[in-house]
């Protein structure tokens, strides 16, 4: 009886080896099955040590040509919308443009329209006028007959109100409110008074003031409407000094006296004329001077300080300006130029220069024209970059330099470049330096994005969209016609 137990208990056993021995073969079967396809499948786990670093090299690539794609030189354009001037108008009609929201206002004797991005006329008004000044902040704009008494205010809607000064006006400055500043001309001297958004005269001067200050160079009225700064050439002893000062209209002004004057600066010019001021924001402004520009805070309404000081002792060709940005164009250090240069914000104007070398050139920022007035014969005045045969100095392949600052006096960019024109344009993320048929248009980080040439002479060229990875779209008006194009 046990010995038939112990044959059927090994009978047992053999068959769980035999059974066991087999579902081990099977396994590595399948093992070995697995393995085969893994070897076919290049995404496989086995097959990553070769595939994955090629992928990464290839991601990478990929990477670093979508980024240099992204900041290439344009060099193609195409045509967005075009639009001939009437015929009525002819060659002896002559247009201004100013940057205004999306678009352009467009302005001649004859009145002004508000030209869009699209082409479109939003608003036309007519009238007469001789030499305009034009000042324009957010959806609202000024424009006036400087010797003139006639003002004319506009919103985005059109015409918001008429305005007259009881005496000549010299200079116009529009805040975003639709605020405006005149600076007058009478015959005892020179004063501001304000206009509300409709026209009517505020009844606020500050004529007093200027008498004792000096002739005013420039103002500026911060964005809300409340704070005025203006620079002023007062004459010390036998010397010419410059002198900016803060008024505040508002409530907190009136702690400050009956002038409303809460702060002044005399000797932070280092002996050079101002003759730019303008508010980036209510708390952010900047004076530039022929040597230099000063950048100034009024977070404390009712106390103004000087945050910064940038010392440019090279000739300042042209000012450009928006409310986050500054571009400056200078000479090369070392290498005075003889070009004569105009200065240029957001409205353009003739800026001085002299020939005489035995006197100090002076800067067209310190020339004391206004960023308002309107062109005098657009694409007349020419540049003058030849050396004298006789000079023994070396030519500079890069005569000039372009440099940007935030509103807070951060420089961000200092290039040298080979090109100044006669105007500049500092639009949304670019800076556009042009003359007659040649234009070149840099980002903020100095690259040139497009070296363009027309086949007519260009009264004004603007930015209609930032830089992307398609193009930008910019704005081109000639004597006889306006378009619209891409570049890419």
């Amino acid at each position: 009886m046990a010995d038939r137990e112990r044959e059927s208990r090994k009978r047992k056993l053999k068959q769980r080896v035999i059974i066991g021995s087999k579902a081990e073969e099977g396994l590595e079967e399948e093992r070995q099955e697995e393995a085969g396809k893994a070897e076919d499948n290049p995404f496989s786990l086995t097959a990553k040590n070769f595939w994955l670093p090629f992928l990464l090299i290839l991601f990478f690539l990929f990477a670093v040509g979508f980024f240099f794609y992204g900041r290439r030189r344009f060099g193609q354009k195409e045509l967005l919308w075009k639009d001939s001037l009437e015929e009525s108008k002819g060659a002896e009609e002559e247009y201004s443009y100013f940057p205004y929201r999306d678009g352009v206002i467009k302005l001649s004797k004859d009145g002004a329209k508000y030209v869009s991005s699209q082409g479109k006329v939003l608003w036309d008004q007519a009238f007469e006028m001789g030499r305009a000044l034009v000042s324009v902040s957010g959806d609202y704009a000024v424009i006036g007959e400087q010797g003139g008494t006639k003002l004319y205010i506009f919103s985005s809607q059109g015409l918001s109100g008429q305005g007259e000064a009881p005496s000549t006006i010299e200079k116009l400055r529009i805040s975003e409110k639709g605020v405006v500043y005149a600076l007058l001309s009478e015959d005892q001297g020179t004063y501001i008074t304000v206009f509300s958004k409709e026209g009517k005269n505020l009844d606020i001067g500050i004529k007093s003031v200027m008498s004792g200050d000096g002739y005013p160079m420039d103002l500026s009225v911060s964005p809300d409407g409340t704070e005025l700064c203006v620079a002023f050439a007062h004459l010390e002893q036998t010397a010419v000094k410059s002198r900016v000062v803060y008024y505040n209209f508002s409530s907190l002004g009136k702690n400050a006296g009956a002038d409303r004057v809460v702060g002044g600066f005399t000797d932070d010019f280092s002996g050079g004329i101002v003759g730019r001021v303008h508010f980036f924001t209510d708390e952010e402004s900047f004076a530039a001077y022929d040597g230099g520009l000063a950048f100034f805070s009024t977070k404390v309404r009712t106390s103004p300080e000087l945050k910064k000081k940038v010392e440019i002792p090279e000739t300042i060709r042209m000012i450009s300006y928006d409310n986050n940005y500054l571009a400056v164009l200078t000479d090369q250090r070392g290498e005075p130029q003889e070009d004569g240069g105009k200065s240029g914000g957001k409205e353009g104007a003739k800026g001085g220069n002299t020939k005489d070398p035995k006197k100090k050139k002076q800067s067209p920022v310190a020339s004391g024209s206004t960023l308002t007035e309107s062109k005098e014969n657009p694409g007349k005045e020419k540049q003058k970059t030849k050396v004298s045969s006789g000079s023994k100095k070396k030519k500079q392949e890069k005569p000039y330099r372009l440099l940007i600052f935030r509103k807070t006096g951060e420089k961000i960019l200092d290039k040298p470049i080979d090109f100044m024109g006669n105007n500049m344009e500092l639009s949304q993320d670019k800076v556009i330096l042009y003359q007659e048929k040649y234009f070149k248009v840099y980002d903020f980080q100095g690259r040139l994005r497009y070296n363009g040439e027309t086949e007519e002479g260009l009264q004004y060229i603007r930015s209609l969209s930032k830089i992307q990875f398609g193009g930008t779209d910019l704005f081109l008006a000639y004597r006889n016609r306006e378009e619209a194009i891409r570049v890419k």
